[in-house]
């Protein structure tokens, strides 16, 4: 009886190691061929819920994302919100995968090849687990405005926070190089550019003034280090 008893448990210990390692998400593929429109995801969140998680770029942050130090790694993300839809960005060396959102739209996550510093000269590591997340972005169906509507902004006079309200979900990116500057996905296809000056201690979008803006098309500015947002495929838009 008491053998039995231990077989029985074995085997019931081992069925719960089997289950936990099927449930345990593996890399996906580097590319996926499917575009956005004809992909069925199994998965789909919140966006209190991927925000949450990968939060917000508060305005004294730079570039990349960073949890206690240290960037956020693929394979770190890949066990929280399994990756289903990943592609290679039309800038080298750069990803982004994709979320479906439950209220609409998709959450894009850029990730970057990881840089191995050799002292005099920097290479590119091509495992994707040591891809490292550099930013997000909230796209939806409506959430693209016109040229017209951002023209309307008064260089020297609007704020970030006016762009905000034309442009909600607009990217903004925070380069010391360059400045600060954001970016809206127009409903031509084209990109929207707006450059900001600002004070040392700004704390609000309300504290970044704009003082110019561009108009791109996303050909422009597809290699560009500058935004993420044009380096998605068009058919991988909303």
């Amino acid at each position: 009886m008491k053998k039995a008893l231990c077989l029985l448990l074995a085997l019931i210990f081992s069925l719960v190691v089997f289950v936990g390692c099927q449930k345990e998400p593996q890399t996906p593929p580097c590319e996926t061929q499917t575009p956005l429109s004809e992909f069925q995801f199994k998965h789909e969140y919140s966006i209190s819920k991927l925000r949450a998680f990968f939060g917000e770029i508060p305005y004294e942050e730079k570039m990349e994302y960073t949890k206690n130090g240290k960037y956020i790694k693929m394979d770190e993300v890949n066990k929280k919100f399994p990756i289903e839809f990943l592609k290679v960005s039309l800038r080298e060396h750069q990803y982004y995968a994709v979320y479906k959102v439950k209220e609409g739209g998709y959450y894009y996550i850029f990730w970057y090849d990881h840089i191995e510093d050799n002292g005099m000269n920097y290479t590119f590591d091509n495992s994707l687990e040591k891809c490292y997340l550099s930013n997000t972005h909230y796209l939806t169906p409506n959430c693209f405005c016109s040229a017209s509507d951002l023209k309307s902004i008064v260089v020297g006079e609007s704020t970030a926070e006016d762009v905000a309200k034309i442009d909600p979900e607009y990217e903004m990116i925070f380069v010391l190089s360059s400045g600060i500057t954001s970016f809206s996905y127009l409903n031509d296809g084209s990109i929207f550019m707006v450059i900001y000056t600002h004070s040392p201690q700004f704390k609000s979008r309300e504290d970044l003034t704009v003082s110019k803006w561009r108009h791109y098309t996303v050909e422009d500015l597809k290699g560009s280090m500058l935004t993420s947002i044009a380096t998605i495929h068009p058919e991988d838009l909303p």
